[in-house]
């Protein structure tokens, strides 16, 4: 069966938006629509083409109008518009560009929308979101464990005007860490920290000694092994203990 042609729609809106002169700025959004919607910017309603001063891109319905070093013309309103043989849809956003002469005070980054903790199953999307404001607008890196995440190909990210957003088309099992937001410019930082839990889709057991300890007798300095099994869904974390305290690894326990 055919599918039948939808008019296009915008999921991720255009968002007023102030720059220093001589900055680089990036308009985003994001459209669906059947068939794929064609897309036009314009600059107080004058059409934009790809030229030096500004790049035009879009890919899997992001859209993105990349101005390379923004000058006090700049300062006007931007259309994003949609259009496919369903319909037509726009969003419009304002752009202020503050000249130096006439530059407000430094503002250090601040979350005002914190990342909230995050529980998803295996296989499902996800995402997570926060906020940050700042002057000049921070630059934004994800990052799971302590690595940066910004350049791969498991995720899609989003930053659109001091929103932050960061998608999970297909959340693994391994998905499951620390994720931290950091927003940064020539004021200071600020970082936004939270977990993700991901259930699998397998049936969880609770761990089962297989084969428990036994009682070993042991002359002073003999060498001993203790040896047990144990199973469960997902694998156990294993903690061996001695007297309630928990055994660190060194040269005589391994």
């Amino acid at each position: 069966m055919a599918l039948q042609p939808m008019p296009p729609k915008f999921t991720l809106l255009l968002r007023d938006a102030e720059v220093t002169e001589g900055c680089r700025f990036k308009f985003q959004c994001r459209v669906t629509g059947y068939p794929v919607p064609d897309v036009q910017w314009c600059k107080s309603n004058v059409i934009i083409t790809n030229n030096p001063d500004y790049h035009i891109t879009y890919h899997d319905g992001l859209c993105t109008l990349t101005i390379e070093e923004t000058f006090s013309e700049d300062t006007a309103q931007f259309t994003c518009r949609a259009g496919n043989c369903a319909g037509i849809a726009e969003t419009k956003a304002n752009l202020t560009v503050i000249e130096l002469k006439a530059r407000e005070e430094l503002t250090p980054p601040n979350f005002i929308r914190k990342l909230e903790p995050g529980f998803a199953k295996e296989g499902s999307a996800f995402k997570f979101e926060c906020e940050v404001t700042g002057h000049p607008l921070p630059v934004v890196s994800w990052f799971r464990d302590e690595v940066c995440i910004d350049n791969s190909p498991n995720y899609a990210i989003i930053n659109n005007n001091g929103l932050c957003i960061l998608n999970f088309p297909e959340v693994r099992l391994v998905d499951s860490a620390k994720y931290t937001c950091r927003a940064s410019n020539k004021a200071g930082q600020a970082t936004s920290i939270t977990r993700l839990s991901v259930e699998s889709l397998e049936a969880a057991d609770p761990p089962v000694f297989t084969q428990p300890l036994s009682n070993v007798m042991a002359r002073a300095g003999q060498k001993l092994r203790l040896e047990c099994q144990v199973f469960g869904v997902p694998e156990p974390v294993l903690t061996w203990t001695h007297n309630n305290k928990p055994i660190k690894t060194c040269e005589t326990t391994k």
